[in-house]
């Protein structure tokens, strides 16, 4: 069963979105391999200019270190056997899983 539920987690304002795309030059391509018929030259130009992440992401460098409760939206799955909470909010990121039979968290659980 899925449920919305507000939930209140101690956290930095965010500051919302940089107008700037994230857009960041690979550093190494490791994921690329190369045989013999590869020259030294091309192996050079390997990755040059490739975009490691492009939109639709925009950079968020624009939060604070200020540390308060804030309310966020949490999207919970559950079962006979497991409860997993979601903060869409917060890229989708899974916050919380709790095991019903053994009654304790499976992951842990970070309240900021």
């Amino acid at each position: 069963m899925l449920t919305f539920e507000k939930i209140t987690l101690k956290s930095a304002n965010l500051g919302g979105k940089n107008n700037i795309p994230d857009i960041i030059a690979p550093k190494n391509p490791l994921w690329f391999t190369c045989d013999e018929t590869v020259s030294e030259k091309e192996r050079e130009l390997i990755g040059v200019g490739m975009v490691a992440s492009m939109l639709p992401y925009k950079t968020q460098n624009l939060y604070d270190r200020n540390f308060a409760p804030r309310e966020y939206t949490a999207a919970i799955l559950e079962n006979d056997y497991l409860k997993a909470v979601f903060l869409p909010e917060l890229g989708g990121r899974l916050w919380s899983l709790y095991d019903k039979r053994l009654k304790r968290d499976i992951i842990y659980k970070n309240d900021a």
